[in-house]
């Protein structure tokens, strides 16, 4: 019965160590869960900010790209032959002729 007792025995303490870690490795899931779930939670919030700034920024170029537009299609008008011969009208201004021409090297 001595050995018995002692297989009783040793049972006991091996199930209590089996007992323990699983305790260990509980906590450890748990812990590990945690962790992801907040690295997911501050991962989701970066990407939504970046998305966010994404899109504010897209607008602000379609913004700025219509308004180059605008400014091409104005200096293309103000700068034509016609509104310039017309001002130059205005002013009394007359086109050089060739004589009149003075190079400068």
């Amino acid at each position: 019965m001595g050995a018995r007792t002692a297989y009783v025995l040793n049972h006991k303490t091996r199930k209590s160590q089996a007992t323990t870690l699983s305790l260990w490795g509980v906590w450890a899931k748990k812990f590990v869960l945690g962790m992801l779930a907040v690295l997911f939670l501050v991962g989701g919030a970066l990407l939504g900010q970046k998305y966010f700034q994404y899109r504010s920024l897209k607008k602000e170029v379609a913004l700025l790209s219509h308004q180059v537009t605008m400014l091409d299609r104005e200096y293309q008008t103000l700068t034509s032959k016609e509104v310039v011969l017309k001002k130059a009208k205005e002013f009394g201004l007359h086109p050089p002729k060739k004589e009149q021409v003075v190079r400068l090297r």
